[in-house]
Order: structure tokens, then C-alpha cells, then sequence
């Protein structure tokens, strides 16, 4: 089979073993166009066959997520999944949320959490 598989990625999957999985169904090479958090669930666009060589053309595209946050936490991975380090009960009123969320806009440089899967000096963050 030549063409793109889309599959809605379970929470605990890593996109890695979705493609596994794909490349034995179909018996083919595959390989995903984007990553998902292992703790995030959503749709995981896999090319098949013939189609990874389209992943030059395919892969430089505009994606967008849904989060739902949890205020007043602070954990040592900077997600839900690591350990509180600090908790807060105050709560953001809609005008400290429309002030912070204006730090969000335009081009922005991320700097990845200790734990992210981003490599450095060959070595995953993690």
C-alpha cells in the first residue's frame, strides 16, 4: 500500500510504537509526520510505503492542539505526569489570563523542559 494512514493515538502510546504497529498491518515502510507526547491523545498522520517520500513536502505545516491546564501546580517535568514541587491556591481572573496569553503571540523561542525527548549532545533530555 502507497498512501497515508490516519490513526487517533491512545495516551501512553508513543508515535513510535503506533508506526510499529502500522508497518506490520501493512507490511510496508512507514513513518509519522509529527510527534505525539506519549501523554497526549490526538490524530497521528502515518505515510505508508511509497508515500515517505513525501515527507519533505508534508511535514513544514501549521499544527494545532487543544491543552487543558490545571492552575496553581507546579510539577518537576512541567506536566502532569512529573511531581508537585509547588502548589498555589489563587486562581487567574480573566483579565490575568488575557494578559498572560499575549506572551504567546508572535514568534517565540522555546527552551525544551529538562525532561523533554530533545537531544542533547546525542543524549535524549531525559
Amino acid at each position: 500500500m502507497n498512501g497515508f494512514v490516519n490513526v487517533l493515538k491512545p495516551v501512553g502510546a508513543t508515535a513510535s510504537d503506533i508506526v510499529v504497529c502500522v508497518k506490520h498491518i501493512f507490511r510496508e515502510k512507514a513513518g509519522h509526520l509529527g510527534t505525539l507526547d506519549p501523554g497526549a491523545s490526538g490524530v497521528l498522520p502515518i505515510a505508508v510505503g511509497q508515500a515517505t517520500k513525501l515527507f519533505d513536502f508534508l511535514t513544514n505545516k501549521t499544527k494545532y492542539y487543544r491543552a487543558f491546564f490545571t492552575f496553581g501546580k507546579t510539577t518537576d517535568t512541567l506536566d502532569s505526569y512529573g511531581t508537585v514541587t509547588e502548589t498555589n491556591g489563587t486562581l487567574p481572573n480573566a483579565d490575568d489570563v488575557s494578559v498572560a496569553l499575549k506572551h504567546f503571540c508572535g514568534q517565540l523561542n522555546q527552551v525544551p523542559p529538562v525532561f523533554s525527548a530533545k537531544s542533547v549532545n546525542g543524549v535524549r533530555a531525559y
